[in-house]
């Protein structure tokens, strides 16, 4: 899971220019969007989980 969030952060961070592009996000949107979503992480990597792929959706609306 660390290498699927460096990889996010990165490319909101740096943004990317090849499909599916993403501009580059200022340093408060980034900071905002760690805010809420590091407690959710932190959740699902103690409950096991080792891959974003793995979460099902029902789960992520249930954290």
């Amino acid at each position: 899971m660390t290498g699927q969030l460096a990889h996010w952060f990165t490319v909101r961070l740096h943004g990317e220019t090849t499909p599916p592009r993403s501009l580059a996000r200022s340093l408060v949107t980034l900071r905002l969007h760690l805010r809420y979503a590091l407690p959710i992480v932190t959740r699902l990597a103690a409950a096991g989980l080792s891959s974003l792929t793995d979460i099902p959706p029902a789960r992520l609306r249930a954290s």
